[in-house]
């Protein structure tokens, strides 16, 4: 993650960063933020089907009512 936020030049970078860090083993409530965040990075850089996938994921998880809407 500190990483990702050093190369900010590089948006493909970012994302390939951002989506690596959603395999590791997280506790659920971290999972979610990764997630979160991998999606936006991804929306933001114009990848829609990663983001995409990353939102079903998150919503997969089961997460609080504020962030399934």
């Amino acid at each position: 993650e500190v990483k990702r936020k050093e190369v900010k030049d590089d948006a493909v970078r970012q994302q390939e960063l951002a989506a690596y860090f959603t395999h590791c083993n997280l506790q659920k409530v971290h999972l979610r933020l990764a997630l979160l965040n991998a999606m936006g990075v991804c929306y933001k850089g114009g990848n829609f089907n990663t983001a995409a996938n990353f939102a079903r994921r998150l919503l997969e998880s089961e997460p609080p009512a504020n962030h399934a809407t």
